[in-house]
């Protein structure tokens, strides 16, 4: 008896739709970042809105710092590289504390990795070789 693989036994095509021929899936992946791959139907695409929310609110509490970079850079790889401009300025404008703006001092940021290199330098504190050492 033979033994067939489950990924054989489905067709390529829209679950909800199995019939109708526009809805074929084709291999369009969008990089996640960190080896995480999303598959997106040809019709299918993910909005400003759909990438803003998968980044949390920031309030300047360092805890939260690398959580809120990943999900920035996440948020980022969902989209076309065209639109990095606009996902960051809507990060800055609606994720952002007024706190954490202020004392960023900057109005307006073109990339993610210019602001997450931004929060790092305002949020993580910096320490010489000697003060380490002290601390050991």
């Amino acid at each position: 008896q033979e033994v067939r693989s489950p990924e054989n036994n489905f067709p390529n095509t829209d679950p909800v739709h199995p019939n109708d021929q526009n809805n074929q899936i084709v291999d369009n992946l969008i990089d996640l970042g960190d080896n995480i791959e999303m598959s997106l139907a040809q019709n299918q695409s993910i909005s400003l809105k759909d990438a803003l929310s998968c980044a949390p609110s920031f309030n300047g509490e360092i805890e939260n710092l690398i959580d809120f970079t990943h999900s920035c850079r996440e948020a980022r790889a969902m989209l076309p590289a065209a639109a990095e401009s606009n996902i960051t300025k809507l990060i800055f404008g609606s994720k952002l504390s007024s706190a954490v703006k202020a004392a960023l001092g900057k109005d307006n940021y073109s990339t993610i990795e210019a602001l997450i290199k931004d929060l790092k330098e305002t949020y993580i504190p910096s320490k010489s070789i000697y003060q380490l050492h002290g601390e050991l």
